[in-house]
C-alpha cells in the first residue's frame, strides 16, 4: 500500500492562513516587526531535552499541528533528534538568492519567502551530510536518519481553522517526499491533507 503524503499548502492559502507582515530590501534581506512576531508566535518545547534550545518558535495556528506530532513522538523518535536547525527564521527561499536585480522586494518577494519566515517549518539534524537538500536522507540505523520522526509526521491530522472560518485537515510535510533536485530531508512543514 502507497505511503499517503501529506502536501504542501497551496500559495493562496498558505498566506491567509499564516499571515506575514514583513518588508523585504533589494539584497533580499526580510524584516518582520516585533509587533508581529509577538501577536503571532508562540514557543513551544520539543520533546527532547537539550541544553542550548528553550523552545521552537511557530505561527499559533500551526502550533497544534507540531504539538500533535511532538506528542506522538516514542523513545526511537526521540533518540534520532540530535539537532534542533530553525523554525521561526525570516528569509527568502534559498533558490531566491539567484533572482535578478530588477526584482521588485514590494511585489516579487512574496513569492519566495522560505516557509520558515511563516513559523511554519522547522530543520532537525541539519549538520547530517545526508539530509542536505538535494541529497536522499540519512539511511535508517545511522546517526543523522529521521527515520521513525518522518513516520511519525505522516501520521499528523490536526484541524485547522483559517481566519476567513475555513477549516481544513493539516499535518506535516516531508521535505524527504519532495522531488529528488528539492528534497530536503531535514525540513518538515504544516502542510494540508
Amino acid at each position: 500500500m502507497p505511503v499517503l503524503r501529506c502536501k504542501q499548502l497551496s500559495k493562496v492559502r498558505l498566506w491567509s492562513s499564516f499571515d506575514l507582515t514583513y518588508t523585504c530590501d533589494q539584497d533580499g534581506r526580510v524584516k518582520v516587526p516585533l509587533k508581529w512576531e509577538s501577536e503571532n508566535l508562540v514557543t513551544l518545547k520539543l520533546p527532547i531535552p537539550t541544553g542550548i534550545l528553550r523552545g521552537v518558535r511557530v505561527h499559533k495556528r500551526a502550533a497544534p499541528v507540531f504539538q500533535a506530532w511532538f506528542r506522538s513522538w516514542d523513545k526511537e523518535a526521540c533518540g534520532e533528534v540530535k539537532e534542533f536547525g530553525g523554525s521561526f527564521v525570516p528569509r527568502l527561499m534559498r533558490m531566491a538568492k539567484n533572482l535578478p536585480k530588477t526584482t521588485n522586494p514590494t511585489r516579487d518577494w512574496n513569492s519566495f519567502l522560505s516557509r520558515h519566515s511563516r513559523g511554519i517549518a522547522m530543520d532537525l539534524n541539519h549538520s547530517a551530510a545526508g539530509n542536505k537538500q538535494g541529497q536522499p536522507g540519512v539511511p535508517k540505523g545511522h546517526p543523522g536518519s529521521l527515520h521513525r520522526v518522518i513516520e511519525l509526521a505522516r501520521e499528523v491530522r490536526v484541524p485547522v481553522t483559517d481566519p476567513n472560518g475555513e477549516t481544513w485537515e493539516a499535518g506535516i510535510v516531508c521535505g524527504i517526499d519532495w522531488s529528488p533536485k528539492q528534497r530536503d530531508a531535514m525540513h518538515f512543514e504544516v502542510g494540508q491533507w
